[in-house]
């Protein structure tokens, strides 16, 4: 079983704050069902095609996966940006999920282009360059998955942002491989506080220090 050192782990302190409690969840009855047939092996996760994308909705993330973990749906999405430090986050949250999108922005006339999906040990990485986080409450348990590849793509970018993404998620703990494809569509950009995006800059500049220590929230 791999577990990912904590120094990689970019957005997914972040992640975890804007969760918040997972949700409660209704207890089912079930009736065990007797079978003679053979259970079927499941396909192994490298076999799994990348979703297709979902269609887009206005002011919302939509995103569909493929693995052992159910991470389909659509949630309002919100975007806050930093000029100082160049850098956008994209939240949907709900009571047991939330995805979070960080890119690490170029030159405003640049900003239409694709970001790849970059961990680094220290430091925010060089732009254009994104990570994608998710944490999922369920059955009792918490999940919470990085992007180890794959790209943003952002296809308009001034007052609202929109573009998609495909990645590769590992859950943290196990290891656990996991597709995930999303779509977000303009989405009003909110400015982050002055101040906040200054103790962003500072604190990045300090050692050991990572995107995911200095996002406010």
């Amino acid at each position: 079983m791999r577990t990912y050192r904590a120094t990689t782990l970019l957005v997914i302190a972040a992640i975890a704050v804007a969760c918040g409690e997972p949700a409660e969840e209704p207890a089912e009855e079930t009736t065990p069902v007797l079978s003679d047939q053979p259970e079927e092996d499941p396909i192994p996760f490298d076999s799994l095609p990348m979703p297709d994308f979902p269609e887009p909705q206005r002011g919302r993330l939509v995103v569909r996966g493929a693995g052992s973990y159910m991470l389909d749906g659509a949630w309002p999405a919100a975007a806050r940006m930093c000029d100082d430090p160049p850098m956008m986050q994209i939240v949907a949250q709900e009571p047991g999920i939330g995805t979070l999108v960080l890119l690490q922005l170029p030159p405003a006339s640049r900003r239409l282009t694709d970001y790849p999906v970059t961990i680094v040990e220290q430091g925010a990485p060089t732009a254009p360059a994104s990570q994608v986080g998710v944490q999922l409450f369920q059955g009792g348990a918490a999940s919470a998955f990085q992007a180890m590849e794959g790209q943003v793509s952002i296809h308009s970018f001034g007052d609202q942002i929109s573009g998609e993404f495909a990645v590769i998620l590992r859950e943290i703990a196990s290891g656990d491989g996991q597709k995930y494809a999303g779509v977000f569509e303009r989405v009003p950009i909110e400015q982050i506080p002055v101040e906040d995006c200054l103790r962003v800059k500072e604190a990045l500049e300090q050692p050991d220090s990572t995107v995911s220590d200095t996002i406010p929230q």
